[in-house]
């Protein structure tokens, strides 16, 4: 691991960002913060994942007024933002996606909803390219990501989410055993066990790329996913109930292997169809395995 810019600065928010070969997406999230973050005193981090794009040599040349972390490895996500809000100064921690675009909003405003009591989280507004907002999930039915206003919610998802420095260090930050996806819901659900409150925040606007509908998912994106909802429920839920949520992701893997070999008739990319399809396989035979 290298520190480029180590002098600490006096002020109210970190912006931590993790990268990995997404030089152009996280020059342009960069530009969005500088130009629209501008009634709140704060600094950027950027922890990179041993990206071989570009992106730590740019911004050294570019970006100089910014933290860079260049690690020789990629540690994934949790572990880089558990990187980025060790060396933070601020006395809140934005962890920010580098595929996102800030759009408007006050920050200083969102950050005084902390003053009320027992909040522990915001999860800022997310929204799709068109300006419409983005699915964050929900449950029980519950489309919270669909308000225009703030309101308490169960969890936040983590392109974009806001949590005071110290309360972080309490719960022990992100844990590592997530290398990507899950690690939201995981500290969301800590955040919860301690009693304290999650706020959705949507007067802050954040364009999400990575949130938008994607078509294909990656081996990496569905093997990651459901391993680490796998780990989830073990560490929350314990070993005894594991064989019965086992049966029920299984299930739902094979349900997406009849889907995917429908669409593989029709579909104009029939070669990334089938590379979905054997990462279900792939899936399964891991899910059996786990335990």
């Amino acid at each position: 691991m290298i520190m480029f810019n180590k002098q600490k600065i006096n002020c109210t928010l970190s912006i931590i960002i993790v990268n990995f070969n997404n030089k152009e997406l996280l020059l342009e999230c960069l530009s969005s913060i500088k130009s629209k973050v501008n009634d709140i005193i704060y600094e950027i981090i950027v922890v990179d994942n041993a990206s071989t794009d570009g992106s730590p040599e740019v911004l050294q040349e570019d970006h100089q007024d910014i933290v860079l972390i260049s690690n020789n490895e990629n540690r994934g996500f949790s572990a880089a933002n558990n990187q980025g809000a060790a060396r933070a100064a601020g006395d809140y921690l934005l962890f920010l996606n580098n595929d996102t675009k800030i759009i408007d909003g006050s920050f200083d405003r969102m950050i005084r909803v902390f003053s009320n009591q027992n909040i522990g989280m915001i999860g800022l507004g997310l929204i799709n390219k068109d300006g419409t907002p983005q699915v964050q999930g929900g449950l029980f039915g519950k489309k919270f990501w669909k308000s225009k206003s703030m309101l308490y919610v169960d969890f936040v998802i983590g392109a974009a989410m806001v949590i005071p420095k110290q309360l972080f260090t309490e719960i022990g930050g992100f844990d590592e055993n997530y290398k990507f996806f899950n690690e939201d819901i995981d500290i969301c659900k800590k955040i919860k066990q301690g009693n304290y409150r999650i706020v959705f925040y949507p007067d802050v606007k954040i364009i999400h790329y990575g949130g938008s509908m994607n078509r294909y998912l990656s081996e990496f994106s569905i093997i990651e996913g459901y391993t680490g909802g796998l780990y989830f429920f073990k560490k929350h839920y314990g070993k005894v109930l594991l064989p019965i949520y086992k049966i029920l992701v299984i299930t739902d893997l094979l349900s997406r292997i009849i889907i995917t070999t429908i669409k593989k008739i029709y579909d104009q990319e029939p070669e990334r169809i089938l590379q979905m399809k054997e990462a279900y396989y792939k899936t399964i035979r891991l899910v059996i395995k786990y335990s």
